[in-house]
């Protein structure tokens, strides 16, 4: 029952490419403390504010954005992402799911 914990996992999670898992411990973070989810997203708009060549903090991003149902905000990060290398898998990964969500 400890949302820090399910955040700093998530996290950790996300950096390690497995977003299934993270969303998992957002969503468990997010039950506990429903403001949890405000400190989700600004943690990978720094990265890329501190390293904003870095297509993997744009993926990320990307994926965070998806997590939280901001879909239009995680289709710009993964354009970014494939704007700074188009054969990065999980900017590709992303938009093929983005493109395949019903609207």
């Amino acid at each position: 029952n400890d949302d820090e914990a399910y955040l700093i996992m998530g996290h950790c999670l996300v950096l390690t490419g497995d977003y299934e898992k993270a969303e998992e411990s957002f969503q468990s973070a997010t039950h506990i403390d429903p403001e949890n989810l405000n400190q989700i997203m600004p943690f990978y708009e720094n990265l890329i504010l501190v390293n904003p060549e870095d297509p993997d903090a744009h993926s990320n991003l990307g994926f965070v954005c998806l997590m939280v149902g901001n879909l239009t905000r995680a289709h710009q990060a993964f354009q970014q992402a494939l704007s700074l290398n188009p054969q990065n898998s999980n900017a590709l990964r992303g938009m093929r799911i983005i493109e395949n969500h019903p609207r």
